[in-house]
């Protein structure tokens, strides 16, 4: 590479070309530093940049602050004193139109001229009058402009700036000036929500710093944080001023842009605004001549206060509508500005007055208590209502009396349904059919017109208004929130208006309307011809809470309106008087029979007049539109048949009852839940054949039942009974499923039990949900295997109202009611539902548990109540059905096989030799055989064998199950250890199956395995009576599954624990329920523990019966838990005991005759070379080591002892 070598001087050149480079310079194009123009617009953005004022000094930035001076002129000192403050520190202070006026729109409404005159002008002058002259800028409020707004301003200001809209990339934008004199410029909006990014706006100062530009951006609040829009952070405003500073970038003013030869003009020459009027009352329809005297102005604007104005102020105008009009002239000279207003009074010609109303059936006893009242002073009223059905014939009578009287009837909805809300979930016709038109039918039916509507709760809009146009003449809405009722809507103008708005006279209204306010209110409907339309509720004469109207606010305001010789008008004398009233109609029609099978037609007739249109609705979900028509109703129930005509502008509805039967005999399915249950059931037969019923019985597991209860369960079956499904280990299937996968529901809970059952030759058609728990998931995966599936109807109270009916529709799920005494269903409810079932041919499924003659607790149904309810069956000539009678009638029983799964537990799987393994089978799917390597060259064919290593070793065991469909294995490894000569060991069992007790200490040990189902009570019994525990138990709050408790009877005090405090010691023992960490107060509660102690234990050491203690090592310490006697044999005396957990244990007592405060450990009786055999189910014993022996003899062997062994090992090595 070719260097080149310059001179110092021409080094130096170099170094100060490079240095300006880098500064920001003036560029080429534009003789001009690039940079940004930044301002903030409004009087809200005048503090935040003050106290901002340190971060936009430091980068020596000066910016534009845009005002809108109304504003100004409101805001506090302070803020007034911030504005000054910036303007010193070099700020420009321009303008942002007077009242933030949207320029295009103010211009369509008046002229160029008004918006000078009102917002642009007078904003330069107030400005201005706090000194901040001259004002070089104008900034559109809300960017608003077009070239007519533009033209307009072009005078007063040098630069104009608008806004650059839905900005994405900057440098792409028009938001540049380029020293080109462009007087209307364009800015981009910084403030953190306007979706222009930080690398954006950097782009554009990149770009403007490139081209020699100003970057126009602009802001509003500045804040720390950014709670919302027009808010600009403090982080990304010192990011922006950082970045141009860096760039060398310039600050200007937005007065330091646009034409340069602007010159600002001289605003003189005030006008004045001077015009006379012909008459400032007039009728509606007359002439108002106006004559215009204003001077010194170039053009001007009259607003005659109608929405309608003119140019010139000398004119004629037509007010068309009553009211009072402010007429204002606007006159201007392009420089000043002034105005002047006459007001006009405009009258209908008609008597004014007020249309007085009452809502809601509940106010027409107080309005005919009150009538008297009314008549003093000529008064008559309207009545609006809704459903007159349920009202007693004394308020149909009152109602009566105020029509006599001369007052109005009218509609107000038939339930008073909120229109609005109703249309949000209901088609328009829906509406008119259930709310309106039957409202007219009802009051149209006493012989009362219907003229009127009053919308309930004043809910309406456009559709409700076109929708009731055809049906009233007038409708009434709320003006809500009226407190000058002078001031409000309230008013009807004769001018047809259909929809009116009325204020509330009750005292205690929500819209507060006062007395006085009324009357001002009846003033100006007197003054203007108007009618005032108001309305109240009850009349009352002492008010005591909303909906009340005072007898004394009520004459008040009846004295008032005559007082001052107003009209008393009704609802329907005002709205749109084009109005026709329609025809009603009426509905007739007869049916062929009112009691029919499934499947039978029933035939109708109609006979209805005046109808365009009709509707027979059959009650079974399909409708008809003719009445005269033939129907075939296919599920039996009580139907009700609706016919309702209409000719569009009313409507009137007739119902007849059609019954429908199954052509079935109704009767019940009975069936009683678990496997518990045979016995009762079986105790009880006589009572169910002596009515000819037979059930359902529901099994889980059978195999640990006794054989007295399968023969019992055979006996049933002999007498007719369906013997069904209710899964093998009654786990919550949707529980189940939740953790488990389908298959394996399927292989451990149902198929199991499907089998077990047909095991005894019981076929299986029906299964009942534990916990009446399913779900749609369930539903299908047991489709196959059953006919029926039985849930649980939860929370019935009126049988015949509930779901639990087989209506011989072949669904295969049917829900049943449970009828336990404590279920909260009563018999008379049950006996309703039979009934029912009776009447139209369904089964109604009901379940139950256990029968007694004595009801102490629930799942218990008494012999009375069982024999009321086949009693009430039979005498009503039901009939008895199984489950598997219901259900899919198409369901084909299914050929079940199952593959079984190899799975098991070997319990220690180490240990010193010899080890005695306990080997427990878990395989899933019914193996019918069981195949066990050892892996030492032993075996065995026994499901749950126990086998001893005696030889140190590593072994293989192996389980292969099968039965006729599958065969699978599971292998294991057990590992056999020589004991070190300090009776250690480097695969250290710790007393078999995870236990920290060492094994030498292990006297026998006992295993027990149950299945643990979350909500259930547990007990593992320990029947081998190998060690001083009979059982443990406690509450699962978790489902476990199957589950292994180990009880260890130790030779001595365990070394894991501290010396017991007094006592003498009976048995120490452990015990580990299933694995570590699982039997906490997280999973379990309520845990206690049976123990027994030997009779010949407590006399031969003569132990004070009462002093049996069981004691629990925890934390480090013992704690003595009371023990209970629970029973006594010819052997043991037995205690139970509510423990906090399962660790180490300790049973002790005092002797009568020992000293108080010590501990005697009690020597094993078997505590030799040869340890005991009598183990538990799967349990194991560890023999104990030569050095675990308790030394026996005279004091000092241990020393003889040592000598010899010092004197034999001498003597070897000496040979």
């Amino acid at each position: 590479m070719k260097v080149h070598k310059f001179k110092p001087y021409v080094k130096c050149g170099l170094f100060l070309i490079l240095v300006i480079s880098l500064a920001g310079t003036a560029n080429a194009a534009t003789n001009h530093t690039g940079g940004i123009a930044l301002s903030w617009d409004d009087v809200l953005s005048i503090d935040p940049c003050y106290q901002n004022l340190q971060l936009f000094e430091t980068y020596n930035a000066t910016c534009t602050i845009n005002l809108n001076s109304n504003d100004l002129i409101y805001s506090k000192q302070g803020t007034k004193d911030n504005l000054g403050a910036l303007h010193s520190a070099g700020w420009e202070v321009a303008a942002h139109g007077r009242n933030h006026e949207d320029s295009i729109l103010y211009i369509n409404n008046y002229t160029s001229d008004g918006w000078l005159n009102q917002e642009v002008i007078p904003n330069i002058n107030d400005l201005k009058g706090y000194g901040y002259s001259p004002v070089y800028t104008f900034v559109y409020p809300y960017g608003s402009r077009d070239t007519n707004s533009d033209a307009a301003l072009v005078p007063y200001f040098r630069t104009i700036r608008s806004t650059e809209f839905d900005v994405v990339n900057v440098n792409a934008s028009n938001a540049y000036y380029k020293w080109d004199n462009t007087q209307v410029l364009y800015a981009v909006e910084i403030d953190d929500n306007s979706g222009v990014s930080p690398e954006s706006i950097k782009a554009g100062i990149d770009y403007a710093m490139a081209n020699g530009y100003v970057l126009l951006l602009y802001g509003h609040t500045i804040t720390p944080t950014i709670t919302g829009d027009y808010q600009t952070s403090t982080s990304r405003l010192g990011e922006i001023l950082n970045y141009t500073k860096e760039q060398g970038g310039e600050f200007y003013l937005m007065g330091d842009l646009g034409n340069s030869s602007w010159v600002q003009p001289s605003i003189s020459s005030n006008v004045t605004a001077n015009f006379t009027v012909s008459t400032d009352s007039v009728k509606v329809g007359e002439t108002v001549t106006f004559v215009d005297h204003s001077i010194n102005q170039t053009s001007e604007l009259l607003d005659f206060g109608d929405g309608s104005n003119s140019n010139t102020a000398t004119v004629t105008h037509t007010y068309t509508t009553p009211g009072t009009y402010t007429a204002t002239l606007t006159v201007t000279n392009g420089f000043s500005s002034h105005s002047m207003t006459k007001t006009i009074t405009v009258v209908t010609g008609y008597n004014g007055g007020i249309a007085l109303s009452w809502d809601d059936v509940g106010s027409i006893d107080p309005c005919r208590e009150n009538l008297e009242t009314f008549q003093k002073y000529n008064a008559t009223c309207t009545v609006n209502l809704n459903s007159l059905s349920v009202s007693p014939q004394s308020t149909i009578d009152n109602l009566s009396a105020l029509n006599s009287a001369g007052w109005e009837i009218s509609a107000h909805g038939l339930n008073h349904e909120d229109p609005v809300a109703f249309l949000n979930n209901h088609t328009s016709q829906e509406w008119l059919d259930q709310e309106i038109l039957p409202n007219i039918a009802e009051i149209t039916g006493y012989g009362y017109p219907v003229y009127s509507f009053a919308y309930p709760y004043g809910s309406q809009n456009d559709t409700t208004d076109a929708l009731l146009a055809p049906c009233f003449r007038t409708l009434r809405a709320t003006n809500f929130g009226t407190v000058n009722v002078n001031e409000s809507a309230a008013y009807y103008k004769w001018d047809n208006a259909r929809l009116v708005y009325g204020v509330e006279i009750d005292d205690q209204s929500p819209s507060g309307a006062s007395l006085e306010s009324i009357q001002y209110g009846i003033d100006d409907a007197i003054k203007y011809g108007y009618v005032l339309v108001l309305y109240g509720h009850t009349i009352t004469p002492t008010v005591t809470g909303e909906l009340q109207t005072s007898t004394s606010k009520l004459e008040s305001i009846l004295n008032y309106t005559s007082q001052k010789g107003g009209k008393f008008y009704h609802m329907g004398d005002l709205g749109n008087s084009s109005w026709v009233q329609p025809t009603n109609v009426t509905a007739n029609f007869t049916v062929s029979t009112d009691s029919v099978k499934v499947g039978e037609s029933v035939t109708f007739v109609d006979y209805s007049v005046n109808q365009n249109s009709e509707l027979l609705d059959f009650g079974d979900g399909s409708n008809s539109n003719t009445a005269n028509v033939n129907h075939i109703y296919t599920t039996p129930g009580t139907y009700t048949a609706t016919l309702t005509v209409t000719n569009g502008f009313s409507s009137q509805s007739m119902t007849k009852t059609i019954t429908v039967v199954t052509g079935y005999n109704g009767g019940i399915a009975l069936c009683w839940d678990d496997t518990g249950n045979i016995d009762p059931c079986r105790e009880n037969l006589e009572t169910f054949q002596k009515y000819n019923a037979t059930c359902t019985v529901n099994l889980n597991s059978l195999s640990v039942s006794p054989q007295s209860t399968k023969d019992n369960l055979n006996t049933l079956n002999s007498a007719g009974w369906e013997i069904s499904a209710h899964g093998l280990n009654h786990e919550d299937p949707v529980a189940f499923l939740n953790s488990h996968t389908s298959q394996e529901w399927l292989d451990q809970e149902i198929l199991p039990n499907i089998a077990e059952i047909t095991d005894y030759d019981y076929p299986v058609y029906s299964f009942a949900y534990p916990y009446g728990s399913q779900n749609d998931t369930t539903d299908a995966l047991l489709a196959p295997y059953f006919r029926t599936l039985r849930a649980t109807n939860f929370g019935t109270v009126n049988v015949n109202e509930s779901a639990a009916y087989y209506k011989w529709d072949n669904a295969r799920l049917v829900y049943g009611v449970e009828i336990d005494d404590q279920s909260n269903v009563s018999l008379e409810s049950i006996q309703y539902g039979i009934d029912d079932a009776i009447k139209y041919g369904y089964v109604l499924v009901l379940y139950g548990h256990t029968i007694t003659p004595n009801v102490p607790g629930p799942y218990q149904t008494s012999t009375s109540r069982l024999d009321s309810i086949l009693n009430y069956t039979y005498q009503k000539g039901g009939k008895f059905y199984h489950m598997g009678d219901l259900g899919n009638s198409s369901w084909v029983q299914p050929s079940i096989s199952f593959n079984v799964t190899a799975n098991f537990i070997s319990n220690p799987t180490a240990g010193f030799a010899p080890l005695n393994v306990a080997f427990t089978d878990t395989s899933t799917g019914l193996p019918t055989s069981w195949s066990w390597d050892f892996g030492d060259g032993a075996t065995s064919t026994e499901q749950n064998p126990t086998h001893i290593y005696s030889t140190v070793g590593t072994y293989t065991a192996k389980l292969t199950v099968s039965n006729a469909n599958s065969t699978s294995s599971k292998t294991a490894q057990i590992i056999v250890d020589e004991e070190d000569d300090d009776g250690g060991s480097s695969h250290s069992s710790g007393g078999g199956g995870g236990s920290p007790e060492p094994a030498r200490n292990v006297e026998v040990k006992e295993l027990s395995q149950v299945f643990i189902t979350n909500g259930k009570s547990v007990q593992f019994d320990f029947t081998k009576n190998a060690t001083c525990v009979v059982y443990v138990g406690f509450d699962a709050k978790k489902t476990a599954g199957k589950t292994t408790t180990i009880i260890e009877q130790l030779k001595k005090k365990s070394t894991l624990v501290s010396a017991l405090p007094e006592g003498e010691v009976y048995k120490y023992f452990n015990v580990w329920v299933g694995n570590s960490g699982f039997a906490t107060s997280k999973n379990i509660e309520n845990p206690v523990l049976c123990f027994k102690v030997e009779k010949s234990w407590i006399q031969n050491k003569k132990i004070d019966q009462d002093s049996i203690t069981l004691n629990r090592y925890s934390d480090k310490k013992w704690e003595q838990v009371p023990a209970s006697p629970s029973g006594e044999d010819s052997k043991y005396l037995y205690f139970k005991s509510s423990v906090s957990g399962y660790s180490f244990f300790a049973i002790t007592g005092k002797s009568d005759s020992s000293p108080g405060g010590s501990v005697t450990d009690i020597q094993s009786e078997d505590e030799s070379d040869t340890p005991e055999e009598n183990i538990g189910e799967t349990g194991s014993e560890v023999k104990e080591s030569d050095e675990d022996k308790e030394n026996t003899g005279m004091p000092g062997f241990d020393m003889v002892y040592g000598i010899a062994g010092l004197l034999a090992v001498f003597l070897y090595k000496k040979r």
